[in-house]
């Protein structure tokens, strides 16, 4: 075993060692080399200093210094005893490392007035040893440093420290800032502070990867906490050691219900379908002995019992050559495979309406317009003709121009292009015969995600037979019309006869007549009369029918109204009517067939006026949405709602045996708007009067 005493007193320094609490200061050890220069003998030990030194005991005492013991107590008290020339050498050997040390070295007063300072002091801050003789360091310290330079300063003179160190920032004479470590301990002379020596490091780099490394950290903080995906750490043993916060909103845990607890057995150790999933067979836990990176889908179990599905990745977190844990990511895909889900239930109902709707419905794909989808409505108007994945040219090439324009029309412009009764031509049935087929039908663009068109949808009904049975229709009502139209004609000159001779046997004969007689002229007369009355109204309407295919000019509605106005000038007079009107429009029609609309219905607001008042009619207009909105209001007797339709109808009238009619007037009116684009309707309500509205193009 190793004799320390014996080392101790081998070794070439002067030294003497006394204990710290003997009184006596009673010598505990001695080197060779201090005997011999004090020329005393090993005796000396265990003796009192002042027994063995009665003259200099004073000095040694006071020049002792103390050996610190690690918990700061005081261990020993040493003297060395320094030859002149060895102290010379060493002040020298001192004086040169002091001003070659690398770093800054600065000698100052207890109250920090700097004695003396090395050359990397200087470097370090830029001025030169007469900028900074005779000053203390607040010169040059940040002002934020001032007051903490001053305390520390203060607690080397009060004794609260003997070693210390402080981080401060000096102000280099360029004015950057220069951060320092500065390791100070004060010298003491007779107990009493004499100087600070301090040891200056440049610390600026360091702070400045200290500050990067804290936004570093402050950035991965937000970014772990902000992460909408999950994270988690595993160390070697699986145990979760970290998560971010949406990981606990994703597993419904806390960090600190699952810290230090193996991951797989609180979220995953459960498959979906109840049955138990060991560890060594998840992906995430085998990252850890394979050092490999995965990623996929699974099914994790959430505090409260129900499961849910997550993409993951996993990779490992090595250090050196070997795995000291795993990073975790998992992304809640429940959103996702909803969506998915809703999807797929999307695409099958749309299929299910693509193939069970009632119209025909063909997508073209391309300049080629090759048919991607038909379904069987559209499959059923092309019988015998292969479709799907071919050019639509090829299964159907009698198609005229006008489908090929339409098309390429949609595909240039990205317009949908709409036809109404649009004739085709084309083999239905493949029996090598054209036939004419019409269609209401609509093309519209197919759009890719970057407004491209790629395609056409076309979606068609066919009308062929409503086509044909209307032209039968017209046809037949042409027939009908000119078949009224002659008979309203040729049925006037009898008429008119009937009349005549009906009317000179009154006048001729009537001295020979009896009452009755009499009375059967009156009814032949006033039935006469109403013939005519009837007869005239509808060849009225049968002339309208024949003006149908004439082009048709311009109407002022102003004067439309002046002229019936004038026609019943009479009558207003007679029943005291009152009849006010806006400023009218001009529109599309027939100033002379307008006048006649405008006759009609005041003629009406005459005739079914309330017994005792005044009838009082007023005519409003008003530009509705590209239509003139024309309005003739009466105080009239007005009728039921429910009849609102039927008295546009051919000798349709509601007031049979109280006023006279032919039940065509309000027909005729009706006619004559609609010839021109217009609609016609009424509203009323019994004892209220009545609105007639007329909406005609602008």
């Amino acid at each position: 075993m190793l004799d320390f005493r014996a080392l101790f007193d081998a070794l070439p320094g002067r030294f003497l060692v006394v204990l710290p609490d003997d009184p006596h200061f009673t010598i505990a050890a001695v080197s060779d080399a201090y005997l011999q220069a004090a020329k005393q003998s090993r005796q000396i030990v265990g003796r009192s200093v002042m027994d063995v030194f009665p003259d200099t005991h004073r000095e040694l005492i006071a020049s002792f210094h103390r050996v610190f013991a690690s918990d700061g107590a005081v261990q020993f008290l040493v003297h060395r005893l320094e030859d002149v020339n060895e102290l010379r050498a060493s002040e020298m050997l001192f004086s040169r490392a002091f001003e070659k040390a690398p770093i800054g070295m600065v000698l100052t007063t207890p109250e920090g007035q700097i004695m003396e300072m090395n050359r990397a002091y200087l470097d370090m801050l830029g001025y030169t040893r007469e900028e900074l003789a005779a000053r203390d360091s607040r010169h040059f310290t940040h002002p934020d440093d001032v007051a903490p330079t001053r305390r520390f300063y203060a607690s080397f003179q009060d004794g609260t420290h003997t070693m210390a160190t402080i981080e401060k920032r000096y102000i280099h004479k360029d004015g950057r800032i220069v951060w320092a470590r500065a390791s100070s301990s004060m010298h003491r002379e007779k107990g009493r502070p004499a100087q600070l020596i301090a040891i200056i490091e440049d610390i600026t780099e360091r702070k400045r990867v200290e500050a990067a490394l804290r936004e570093q950290l402050r950035l991965t903080e937000a970014i772990t906490t902000n992460a909408s995906v999950a994270l988690f750490i595993m160390d070697n043993r699986h145990q979760c050691i970290f998560m971010n916060p949406a990981a606990e909103t994703l597993t419904g845990f806390t960090f600190e219900e699952i810290q230090g607890r193996a991951l797989h057995s609180v979220i995953h150790f459960q498959r979906a379908d109840g049955s138990f999933y060991p560890l060594e067979e998840c992906p995430l836990c085998r990252v850890l002995h394979e050092n490999n990176q995965v990623h996929g889908e699974e099914v994790f179990i959430h505090k409260e019992g129900h499961f849910y599905p997550v993409a993951y990745a996993a990779s490992p977190i090595r250090e050196g050559a070997g795995v000291i844990g795993t990073v975790i990511e998992l992304l809640d895909i429940g959103g996702r495979k909803r969506m998915e889900s809703d999807l797929r239930a999307s695409k099958e109902r749309l299929q299910q309406v693509f193939a069970q709707a009632p119209v025909a419905i063909i997508v073209l794909r391309g300049r080629d317009f090759v048919v991607e989808l038909a379904n069987p409505p559209y499959q059923a108007l092309l019988q015998g003709r292969n479709l799907l994945g071919r050019r639509f040219a090829e299964s159907v090439p009698e198609l005229g121009q006008h489908v090929w324009d339409a098309l390429n029309h949609v595909m240039d412009t990205g317009e949908p292009f709409l036809a109404s009764e649009w004739s085709i031509s084309y083999d239905s049935d493949k029996d090598g015969e054209i036939e004419d087929h019409w269609f209401n039908l609509v093309y519209s663009p197919i759009r890719e995600p970057d407004s491209s068109v790629s395609g056409v949808i076309a979606v068609l009904t066919e009308v062929t037979p409503q086509v044909l049975a209307r032209r039968e229709l017209e046809t037949v009502n042409r027939e009908l019309e000119e078949f009224a139209y002659v008979a309203s004609h040729d049925l006037q000159e009898p008429l008119r006869n009937v009349s005549i001779y009906s009317e000179l046997l009154s006048r001729t004969y009537s001295h020979a007549l009896d009452d009755r007689a009499v009375e059967f002229l009156a009814f032949i007369n006033e039935g006469s009369a109403r013939m005519e009355s009837l007869i005239r109204d509808l060849l009225s309407y049968s002339r309208i029918v024949h003006k149908d295919g004439l082009p048709a000019g311009v109407a002022d509605l102003s004067l439309s109204l002046a002229q019936a106005r004038y026609a019943l000038e009479k009558r207003i007079e007679e029943t005291g009517a009152v009849i006010t009107a806006q400023p009218l429009p001009k529109v599309q029609g027939d100033t002379s067939q307008m006048a006649q609309v405008f006759q009609n219905l005041l003629s009406n607001a005459l005739k079914y006026r309330k017994p005792e008042v005044p009838p009082e009619v007023h005519i409003s207009a008003n530009l509705e949405g590209g239509q003139w909105l024309i309005s003739v209001q009466d105080n009239g007797i007005g009728f039921d709602p429910q009849y609102a339709e039927r008295i546009f109808g051919l000798f349709k009238r509601l007031h049979k045996d109280e006023y006279p009619g032919t039940g065509l007037g309000l027909a005729i009116c009706k006619r004559i708007v609609e010839r021109y684009r217009g609609r016609m309707w009424a509203e009323g309500r019994l004892g209220e009067g009545s609105t007639i509205y007329m909406a005609l193009p602008e």
